[in-house]
């Protein structure tokens, strides 16, 4: 068997594992939490590579879906990837990866067929009802549907919720525990003065609306 060219690390292996172990205590739903630049992309990218069945991966950004297409064709590169989003509709693949904003459009949704396995990148985003009513499309709610893992570094971002959509945080990680474990390097913070007036500036979820534009 093919080695893959990205391995996974102790800390994912660890939380391969748990989502393993959750699955067979009877868990659906479960989260795991790993900070920014602990390669949250490549363990899921290798859980999928692991489950029997069709896998789909939701995301929330152009640049989001692309990494995960590349990791997943270097981890398991027999598997067939396909993108729902916008016009693009490649649903029979063996792995889709569907922007929400795409799929939560019910004849697109109702396109993408059944899976066995879903990821939901940026999981603290599934608290909102456009997200959630795609779960809900999908089976993730329903006895005996697929496992549907969300992954995260911010689990407490979007307000209100999360404690609905995912029943357990079955792996958690700090950024401390990645710096000292040498995964990550130490944070640096710096402190820029500026005149501006941002009190007047819209924000959603307490960030400054227009950043960060989500798929169309």
């Amino acid at each position: 068997e093919r080695t893959p060219v990205i391995p996974t690390r102790d800390y994912q292996e660890t939380a391969l594992q748990s989502i393993e172990d959750a699955r067979a205590r009877g868990l659906q739903r479960p989260l795991v939490v790993h900070p920014t630049g602990a390669g949250k992309t490549v363990t899921f990218a290798h859980l999928i590579a692991r489950r029997p069945g069709r896998s789909v991966v939701l995301v929330h950004r152009d640049e989001l879906g692309e990494q995960t297409a590349d990791k997943m064709f270097m981890i398991a590169p027999h598997l067939s990837v396909g993108m729902v989003k916008a016009a693009q509709n490649e649903c029979a693949a063996h792995v889709v990866i569907a922007s929400v904003q795409t799929v939560c459009q019910p004849r697109r949704l109702a396109q993408l067929g059944a899976f066995n396995t879903i990821v939901v990148d940026e999981a603290h985003h599934a608290v909102a009802p456009t997200w959630r009513r795609v779960l809900e499309g999908l089976g993730s709610f329903d006895s005996g549907g697929p496992l549907t893992v969300g992954f995260t570094a911010t689990p407490q971002r979007d307000k209100g919720g999360i404690g609905e959509i995912w029943q357990d945080v079955v792996d958690f990680r700090t950024i401390r525990e990645m710096v000292f474990a040498g995964y990550l390097v130490p944070p640096v913070a710096q402190v820029v003065e500026t005149k501006a007036d941002f009190t007047k500036v819209k924000k959603v979820s307490d960030e400054i609306d227009g950043v960060d534009k989500p798929l169309s």
